[in-house]
């Protein structure tokens, strides 16, 4: 498991942006994460950004990150 958590902050920290850290996540959440769990992920990314907002970048990464999670979760 640190192995694990270890190599994910390490992918994420190579990301630039949400949508960048989504792509870069894509095929572990597609291996991982059943569809009603892929929801779930973006509706926590949801919650995290009303505490401040949403600000229209949030909005705009978010939907980003919902786009490629419902992809991963049709194919």
């Amino acid at each position: 498991m640190n192995e694990r958590l270890t190599h994910a902050r390490f992918v994420a920290s190579c990301a630039q942006n949400c949508a960048q850290a989504a792509g870069l996540f894509t095929d572990f959440f597609k291996k991982r994460l059943t569809a009603e769990e892929l929801r779930e992920l973006v509706g926590l990314v949801e919650e995290v950004a009303r505490i401040d907002g949403p600000s229209t970048i949030q909005t705009a990464e978010i939907d980003a990150l919902e786009r490629r999670v419902v992809l991963a979760a049709a194919a």
